[in-house]
């Protein structure tokens, strides 16, 4: 569903000497990328810094501001991931160490100025110019899943594999997750209870950095005392690099069949998800994923949606 991408900053200027038919391909293409990618960055910033030059230098203002404005959403969303480390000793080039930690960064996508003395790189990473990049299997395949999202029938995959290959990339660096599903309050046990459990043992391992994330859940506040079980489940969840995450409990009146959204929905500081089965996407029997679809939404549009139902909010827990 998302994918990680490097762009040689160099490519806005060669798409500025190709005429305005290649400027016109690289607005689609970061227009595409806006949608469902993460730019792969250096930790000191310097592949934005060098993108504001190249843009700056464009000659034709309308091309300037379109592609100014594309690339200031990227950044809004937070979609600069710094994954990349340079060579402070200036000993290896930027591209050479790009190649370098390619496969360990999860790059999918490395478009560049030219494609002279390219490595071989590990399968799944692809390598392209601004000339090629409408004929690759990437172009594709990241616009039929902003597109069409996916559809999964029970049991395709195992509960990990399931969360890796939707999520992994979506949720490894983002600062806030919010989980909006009014009836994970309402029916916490069985697969609700056993999604949740599998979904923090999960983000232990693959979060970057635990510590400077929240968990944020948007549920229908049961009857009883199951409210206090699910703070109590949650808490126990919260162990190994996650003892130090922020979790949050929002509980919305139960008198109201419209105290959240009919559609349930998994929301990050970068990207948003409508995610048709809700928090039980996971069968507690057969350890694999239970029968739903995603899909990609605007993450702002999503968070609008779910302050709407504020004054429903009977009972904020902190974890």
């Amino acid at each position: 569903m998302v994918f990680y991408v490097y762009l040689d900053p160099e490519v806005i200027g060669v798409a500025q000497q190709q005429g305005k038919f290649a400027v016109q391909n690289l607005l689609g293409i970061i227009r595409g990328f806006v949608e469902n990618c993460f730019l792969a960055e250096f930790e000191n910033y310097r592949i934005q810094q060098a993108i504001g030059e190249y843009v700056k230098n464009l000659s034709d203002c309308d091309e300037r501001k379109r592609l100014k404005t594309l690339f200031n959403t990227l950044q809004k969303r937070n979609r600069f991931i710094y994954c990349l480390i340079p060579d402070y000793t200036n000993q290896k080039s930027d591209q050479v160490i790009l190649f370098e930690q390619a496969s360990s960064s999860f790059i999918d996508l490395i478009l560049l100025s030219n494609l002279n003395g390219i490595p071989v790189l590990p399968r799944g990473i692809t390598v392209t110019d601004l000339s090629n990049y409408q004929t690759t299997n990437f172009a594709y395949n990241r616009s039929d899943l902003a597109s069409n999202g996916k559809q999964f029938h029970g049991g395709e995959l195992g509960e990990y594999e399931f969360l890796d290959q939707n999520y992994k990339k979506a949720f490894m660096y983002a600062k806030r997750l919010e989980i909006c599903d009014a009836i994970f309050g309402r029916r916490f046990s069985d697969n609700f209870e056993y999604t949740a459990k599998i979904l923090f043992k999960w983000l232990e391992i693959i979060h970057t950095k635990p510590e400077d994330f929240e968990i944020i859940f948007y549920c229908e506040k049961p009857a009883g005392n199951t409210d206090q079980y699910i703070k109590d489940r949650l808490t126990q969840y919260r162990y190994g690099r996650l003892v130090n995450t922020r979790i949050k409990i929002f509980f919305h009146s139960n008198d109201n069949d419209q105290c959240l959204p009919h559609e349930r929905f998994l929301v990050t500081d970068q990207i948003a998800f409508l995610i048709g089965r809700g928090m039980d996407f996971i069968d507690k029997k057969t350890k694999r994923n239970r029968d739903t679809d995603i899909n990609l939404k605007d993450p702002k549009e999503i968070e609008n949606l779910i302050r709407h139902y504020k004054d429903y909010i009977i009972d904020e827990v902190l974890i």
